[in-house]
């Protein structure tokens, strides 16, 4: 349930932030940084202010790996969910 819930609040976000992208803003709501690098997870693009590298899970054809990706501040704290 937890993800199911996660994927509406993430969609929602999406339809937020979208503008700020087309106007080549930060993606992350009350920045007003120009944007620099894409996020591996929401292909959005951000401030390097609200992105890290991280180390994700990535799920494959009946396997998955340990990857580092590029982060939002935002897919960052979902990871935790999206990890298992």
């Amino acid at each position: 349930m937890a993800k199911k819930t996660d994927v509406e609040m993430h969609l929602q976000w999406k339809l937020r932030v979208k503008v700020a992208n087309e106007e080549q803003i930060c993606a992350i709501e009350n920045c007003d940084s120009v944007m620099e690098i894409q996020c591996n997870r929401c292909q959005y693009l951000f401030c390097k202010l609200h992105l890290k590298i991280a180390d994700i899970i990535e799920f494959g054809m009946g396997n998955s790996q340990k990857i580092s990706a590029v982060l939002c501040d935002h897919c960052f704290a979902r990871r935790i969910i999206w990890d298992q």
